[in-house]
C-alpha cells in the first residue's frame, strides 16, 4: 500500500512539473520575464519551421499523387508589330467655305486645262484656255500698227515743238495714235476672256 501511495505521489509531481514546462503564452506574456519570453519565442519559431517543412513535404506529395490537376487556363502569344486598319463610317453634310462655278466669258472650244482636280490655286492663276478664233493674231497685228503710230506721233510732236510742219499733221498723228491705243486695249480685253482664271485663292 505504501508503494502504491508513493508511486501516486511521484506521478502527481511529474505531471505537475510537465504542466509547468508547458506554460501558456498568455501566462508568460502576463507574468514572465524577458528571458522566458525570448525562450518561448524560440520554441514557437522552431515548431513553426518544422510545421512549414511538413506542409511543404505534404504539398509536394499531393502534387505528385494528384492525377486530376487543376491547371490554370493561360494562353501566351508573341506580339508582333503590324498595321492595324480601323474604319469608321459616318453620314454628314460637307459645306465649303467658298464654292463657285467658273464659266468662260466668251464661247469657244476648250483648248487646255492647266490644273488638276484637288490642286491648290491662287487668285488670278490661269486655269484653262479657250480657242480665241484668231483673236491673238489680231492683237499682234494691232500692236505693230500701234507701235508705228506711236513713233510717228512722237516724231511729229518733236517737229511741231520746233515749229516745223503744220498743226493739222501733228493733230492727225496724235489722234491716230490714241485711236490705235484704244483699239488695242479693247482687243486685249476681249482676248483675256478666252482665259479662265481663278477668282480667289484657295483657303
Amino acid at each position: 500500500m505504501k508503494k502504491i501511495y508513493s508511486l501516486f505521489v511521484i506521478s502527481a509531481i511529474l505531471v505537475s512539473c510537465g504542466k509547468n514546462k508547458e506554460t501558456s503564452v498568455e501566462s508568460i506574456i502576463s507574468y514572465g520575464n524577458l528571458t522566458e519570453l525570448t525562450a518561448k519565442k524560440k520554441e514557437i519559431t522552431s515548431k513553426l519551421e518544422e510545421i512549414n517543412k511538413d506542409l511543404e513535404a505534404i504539398n509536394t506529395a499531393i502534387s505528385e499523387k494528384d492525377t486530376v490537376k487543376k491547371l490554370p487556363l493561360i494562353t501566351t502569344f508573341v506580339a508582333k508589330d503590324t498595321v492595324f486598319n480601323h474604319y469608321l463610317e459616318l453620314q454628314g453634310n460637307v459645306t465649303t467655305k467658298q464654292n463657285i462655278l467658273v464659266y468662260p466669258e466668251m464661247p469657244g472650244i476648250l483648248k487646255r486645262v492647266l490644273v488638276k482636280e484637288g490642286q491648290k490655286v491662287y487668285k488670278g492663276q490661269l486655269l484653262a484656255t479657250i480657242d480665241d478664233g484668231g483673236l491673238a493674231n489680231q492683237v499682234a497685228q494691232l500692236e505693230a500698227t500701234t507701235q508705228l503710230a506711236k513713233t510717228t506721233y512722237e516724231r511729229q510732236k518733236r517737229l511741231w515743238e520746233q515749229k516745223i510742219g503744220s498743226e493739222i499733221q501733228f493733230l492727225q498723228t496724235k489722234t491716230n495714235y490714241q485711236a490705235q491705243t484704244s483699239s488695242l486695249k479693247q482687243l486685249k480685253s476681249q482676248l483675256a476672256k478666252a482665259s479662265i482664271r481663278a477668282p480667289f485663292s484657295e483657303l
